[in-house]
């Protein structure tokens, strides 16, 4: 079988596998409006590393991203003429702006005003582009969008400011937030048994492990309700509630608020300051008891 005749191809792809054992991915990918050429190579070097998606317009595009989690649009900057193309991408950056987001730019080509609003926007990544995909760029901004993942995202948005002790244990559960958390599975993540977990937390002055989680998937279904484009309903079904109903009990028990005024009243931020002050039963702060002083502590 003939291949093409590229310069360094070879260690190009030397390179891209270093790279793919180094390095996570996001779990989709979702092509939106990017010309054939782009679309081969990205089925190329897809492979085992993500699962492409090719959106035939904006509203497939908005169907997978209101129901999945784990996925990155890449989308190509527009051309200059290209407005309505351009506030159709900038409409969809509204809507779902935690999704993370690779524009790609060729020089020469693309209009550099528009790779300015998408990046005021809130765009992600922008590569640059030529006629070939520059590879090892685009797989490095892919990688940053899955490191950069939902539940460093979230702690980054609530801009979170809690002690120690309590952040040693709200992490993990915030990781697991997108399905209903049982007590030995948030154990395990924070590489506890349940006897010492719950330990913890009454040493260290902190609501129970029980109360935690529930507020770990309150703050994440709050980071999802200030997306415009997600129904209750969606989030709903995304965090796995038995209903939007469930969804809504969650909220009033833990936040004495309907979604839709959380919302309105911009969620990420009012449970995060919520958080702040109702997971610590002593405020004034009271020793943690270090992990590795657990006698259960699991290795």
């Amino acid at each position: 079988m003939n291949r093409p005749a590229v310069r360094g191809a070879g260690a190009s792809r030397a390179s891209q596998s270093r790279l793919h054992l180094r390095t996570p991915f996001p779990r989709g990918v979702v092509a939106l409006h990017l010309d054939a050429s782009t679309l081969a190579e990205l089925r190329c070097i897809a492979s085992s590393r993500f699962e492409l998606r090719v959106a035939r317009d904006v509203q497939e595009c908005t169907g997978w991203l209101t129901s999945e989690l784990g996925l990155c649009v890449v989308l190509r900057v527009p051309e200059s003429g290209q407005e309505q193309h351009g506030q159709r991408l900038l409409e969809l950056r509204h809507q779902f702006p935690n999704v993370p987001c690779i524009a790609l730019f060729q020089e020469g080509v693309c209009d550099s005003r528009w790779a300015l609003r998408l990046g005021r926007a809130g765009v992600t990544e922008l590569v640059p582009s030529a006629r070939a995909l520059a590879v090892d760029p685009f797989l490095t901004a892919l990688s940053r969008c899955e490191t950069d993942g939902v539940a460093i995202r979230v702690w980054k948005h609530a801009n979170l400011q809690v002690p120690d002790r309590l952040a040693t244990v709200l992490k993990p559960a915030i990781r697991l937030a997108h399905d209903p958390i049982s007590l030995a599975r948030f154990a395990r993540e924070a590489r506890l048994h349940e006897r010492s977990l719950r330990k913890y937390c009454d040493a260290s002055g902190l609501v129970s492990p029980q109360w935690i989680i529930g507020w770990a998937r309150l703050l994440v279904a709050a980071y999802y309700l200030d997306e415009p484009g997600r129904t209750v309903q969606s989030v709903a079904d995304l965090l796995k509630f038995p209903s939007a109903v469930g969804l809504a009990n969650h909220v009033r028990r833990y936040a004495n608020m309907t979604p839709s005024g959380l919302r309105s009243a911009g969620a990420v931020n009012v449970i995060g300051r919520m958080m702040e002050h109702r997971m610590l039963v002593n405020v004034a702060g009271s020793a943690a008891v270090p992990l590795c002083e657990l006698s259960t502590t699991l290795g």
